[in-house]
């Protein structure tokens, strides 16, 4: 079975409080967008779990697919394994969620491949358990995401499609150093309904005023490059840019072709990955 595994940004993502689990709840925005990893799933006789991977190594017990798919088997105790084969193109520590999608990709493969019959919602509540990330890629909508990332609340429509260039230096952001660094007492907040009625109607300009990420703070502190990055595209000329997720993606809106263009040339000549992407419609 072969998936294409989508990459996302977050338009919004608003860090409310830590919660007693040491987790944060969150009110969050999130986009799927066009990049994508390759995804292909196969059932094996001999029970293991076996993942190749394309473009990057990853050890398999730290990868998200292995953790799915062997929580499933746990859990159901079937004999079959599964051969993964993922050509990866999102890239790692980027905050684009490549391996949170890669993993719902992975558990939705199993749950037909075994006909297991398990809805979304059950497949979200066992994909809850490995990544905060992954119940929002099973249900592969653009959706607004509240609580620790449980919670997935459909975005009726979201009527922008910027030209939208990723930049990624070429270095990672531990997801959980930045949540380390980040200082909850001095929190900013984001008035997210406010950016979900400016997608509904198609405002771009007040949705680019509006992007919001609490984490930026505290990842710019880890490596002020960052900052730096987000600084240069706005100077370039787009509309807005924003850290997606923890980073190290800085994603820029224009609705300027040949500026998007442009920009990825020079920005992928000095980091080493810039792309042009737009939002999935349909979804």
């Amino acid at each position: 079975m072969k998936l294409r595994c989508h990459a996302k940004i977050n338009l919004v993502l608003d860090v409310l409080n830590r919660r007693e689990d040491n987790f944060h709840n969150l009110d969050s925005i999130m986009l799927l967008v066009s990049l994508y990893d390759e995804l292909e799933v196969k059932l094996n006789k001999s029970g293991e779990i076996n993942i190749t991977t394309f473009g990057m190594n990853l050890k398999k017990e730290d990868n998200l697919i292995y953790k799915c798919l062997n929580l499933l088997k746990n859990e159901y105790n079937f004999t079959e394994g599964f051969d993964v084969y993922l050509n990866k193109k999102i890239p790692l520590e980027s905050g684009l969620g490549g391996g949170s999608s890669d993993a719902a990709g992975a558990l939705k493969a199993a749950n037909e491949l075994l006909k297991l019959n398990l809805s979304l919602d059950e497949l979200a509540l066992r994909g809850s358990q490995v990544g905060s990330d992954i119940p929002f890629f099973i249900f592969n909508q653009h959706a607004r995401i509240k609580n620790k990332g449980e919670k997935v609340i459909a975005l009726e429509e979201v009527n922008i499609n910027p030209y939208i260039l990723l930049v990624k230096p070429n270095f990672g952001v531990s997801t959980k150093e930045a949540y380390q660094t980040l200082n909850i007492n001095e929190l900013k907040h984001c008035d997210v309904d406010k950016v979900v009625k400016a997608l509904s109607d198609g405002d771009y300009h007040l949705v680019c005023s509006l992007l919001f990420n609490s984490l930026e703070d505290s990842s710019f502190k880890l490596n002020s490059k960052l900052k730096d990055i987000k600084m240069e595209l706005i100077d370039y000329g787009f509309d807005g840019a924003l850290m997606s997720g923890s980073g190290s993606t800085i994603f820029a809106l224009t609705n300027d072709q040949e500026l998007a263009v442009n920009g990825m040339e020079y920005f992928n000549n000095k980091y080493g990955f810039a792309q042009v992407v737009h939002i999935l419609k349909g979804v």
